[in-house]
């Protein structure tokens, strides 16, 4: 699930690139890419590792991020898809990673 997350961010970053090639006066284009960068290079690798060591909360850093992007314009976002669908893969990936900790808390207490 974190590859997925991985992979929507890489995709995003690349159409913040492309918009800010057309559109060069755009400050709302400003920050994505600090976003979407800070979840590709330190969320990713972050909720990944929490994965692993079961901690669901790491995850959810990213879909922060994402909507972080969202709100830096001022009116309708050329990124809103892409950012809902980023903070939407995030949120499941949370999701399942507090039901897996969930039932291994559980499995651990009924032993």
């Amino acid at each position: 699930m974190v590859e997925i997350v991985q992979a929507k961010a890489t995709v995003t970053l690349f159409k913040v690139s492309e918009l800010r090639d057309q559109r060069p006066g755009d400050k709302s284009l400003s920050s994505c890419p600090e976003f979407y960068s800070r979840i590709s290079q330190a969320d990713i690798p972050k909720a990944s590792e929490a994965f692993n060591k079961g901690n669901p909360k790491v995850a959810e850093q990213g879909m922060n991020e994402a909507d972080s992007c969202e709100h830096g314009f001022s009116g309708s976002s050329p990124l809103t898809d892409y950012n809902k669908y980023v903070h939407g893969v995030a949120a499941v990936a949370a999701a399942i990673a507090r039901t897996l900790l969930s039932y291994s808390v559980n499995a651990i207490g009924n032993q």
